[in-house]
């Protein structure tokens, strides 16, 4: 009787699965690129005119808040001009005795410990990219980061959107170098069927691809 009452069931999922395509589900793995960028900058730009007088610090030093990192003479006497961040002086912009007008950048600290990833998107890929979704090395599948921001503006020259990451674990990578990463995104849409890429060639017929994730294909079963 248990036989028979087991077969009755997997004969019901049987005819189920032929009725409904057996839907699957597929994580949706969308490969970007990212750039590492410092998560902390500071620039200091001029106040007023003048001639630079003094410059304390070089190229690489390490700079805490507060600390004076040039001088400049202007009409009312010498100005100081403090750092604001902790970190490594990464670009000086000006020289010892040049010209400084209102707004020109002097010098720029970066914190080097503090990282963010930098990733460009397709307007398209931008509509279902949201914030939260993990990011995880491409081929590796640990979450390395999480969307962090979604600019909403789209570049005019590149059309294409930028996006923030920030890193839940420690990389080796330096500031400048770039990641080959994946987002994951629940997509809702039911896969009627899985395929490996390599054999999309074999569903040519009937069948239209719903998106890619790795090395394999979502298929949706056309009416």
């Amino acid at each position: 009787m248990k036989i028979l009452k087991l077969s009755s069931v997997f004969l019901l999922l049987f005819v189920f699965c032929v009725q409904s395509a057996c839907a699957e589900k597929l994580i949706r793995k969308l490969p970007v690129f990212a750039v590492i960028k410092p998560g902390k900058i500071s620039t200091l730009v001029s106040i007023g005119n003048g001639i630079v007088h003094k410059i304390f610090f070089q190229l690489g030093d390490q700079s805490r808040p507060g600390a004076v990192l040039m001088e400049v003479l202007e009409k009312e006497g010498i100005r100081p001009y403090r750092n604001t961040i902790n970190g490594r002086i990464a670009k000086i912009h000006v020289t010892t005795g040049a010209a400084t007008t209102v707004g020109m950048p002097l010098i720029t600290v970066l914190d080097p410990k503090n990282k963010l990833l930098e990733v460009s998107l397709s307007t398209e890929e931008a509509r279902i990219v949201k914030s939260g979704l993990k990011v995880v090395r491409k081929g590796d599948g640990k979450v390395l980061a999480e969307v962090l921001k979604i600019s909403p503006l789209v570049d005019p020259d590149k059309g294409s959107v930028t996006s923030y990451l920030k890193l839940l674990a420690p990389i080796k990578e330096r500031i400048g170098e770039i990641l080959d990463l994946e987002i994951l995104i629940p997509d809702e849409t039911e896969c009627a069927k899985v395929v490996e890429i390599s054999d999309l060639g074999l569903y040519t017929s009937g069948w239209r691809v719903a998106f890619l994730s790795g090395d394999k294909a979502c298929l949706e079963k056309l009416n």
